[in-house]
């Protein structure tokens, strides 16, 4: 059971609370209040986020009363290119956003991070996250391929201190699982088979963006291939607004959360 408090106008959920014990701060695990001689609980930490498990989901509560559910993908810093601010638990969106949209909606089209669209649905995302839960969403700077210049090109790996900055973003052909000689991340865990790529919509296999670009050719970014319960990842179609729905695929934005958070019994988040 989590206490509320009222901060500033907004209402806010406590993962934790803390006394003063002789000058030493410690977390409590239950507040208890005595109720007409009787003992009830009115606050319980939860579970830290650190003890959930690859693969189980969390639920992060939204601005519209309800909730998303998202799969824990990863823990901790996936490898040395990325700055420790990645040093978190990963998770990423169950199901995708909607509707399904091409990489870069634009001309000329940029198949380049972080110019594209692509952006655009990691900060939507978190834009819908309840005002309550956004603490335990990390800043963080992922790795990327940057391009030459504004017209795209061949671009190299921006990686460590040097990352791409964000909240919400999209993940990478490498951490999904990709074996190919690309640079721009390191497989997250959970993406130890191809089935674990696998995203529904509908109850139907959908295709989900990559934020890597395809390194020779503009017009391609890479994607996971869902339909047909395949899994694998494809250099894709054009990624500009083209009038062929095979341009248009979904986007699953992923967070890294702080070890700070909490989830409760019912598996929510808690800050």
């Amino acid at each position: 059971m989590p206490i509320t408090v009222n901060n500033g106008g907004v209402l806010r959920t406590l993962g934790k609370v803390s006394v003063n014990d002789s000058g030493v701060i410690r977390n409590l695990n239950t507040v208890h209040v005595n109720d007409s001689g009787v003992l009830r609980q009115v606050f319980s930490a939860g579970t830290p986020i650190s003890d959930v498990n690859v693969g189980n989901k969390v639920h992060l509560k939204n601005t519209s009363g309800g909730a998303y559910s998202f799969i824990v993908v990863h823990k901790g810093k996936p490898s040395s290119i990325y700055d420790d601010s990645c040093d978190g638990i990963w998770v990423i969106k169950e199901t995708p956003l909607t509707p399904s949209a091409p990489w870069y909606d634009g001309s000329p089209a940029k198949n380049y991070y972080p110019y594209s669209d692509c952006e655009y649905w990691g900060s939507k995302l978190y834009g819908m996250i309840h005002s309550a839960v956004k603490p335990a969403i990390k800043t963080v700077k992922i790795p990327y391929y940057k391009a030459n210049s504004t017209s795209g090109g061949k671009g190299s790996v921006q990686s460590g201190s040097n990352g791409s900055s964000c909240r919400g973003f999209i993940l990478s052909a490498k951490e999904v699982g990709y074996g190919g000689g690309l640079a721009d991340g390191a497989r997250l865990s959970y993406f130890s088979t191809s089935a674990r790529r696998i995203c529904y919509y509908g109850g139907e296999g959908v295709p989900w963006w990559t934020r890597t670009p395809d390194l020779s050719d503009l017009d391609d970014p890479w994607y996971v291939h869902s339909i047909g319960k395949d899994g694998t990842v494809h250099i894709g179609s054009y990624c500009g607004n083209d009038v062929s729905s095979e341009n248009f695929k979904y986007f699953r934005p992923a967070f890294v959360l702080s070890y700070s958070a909490g989830v409760d019994k019912n598996g929510y988040i808690i800050v």
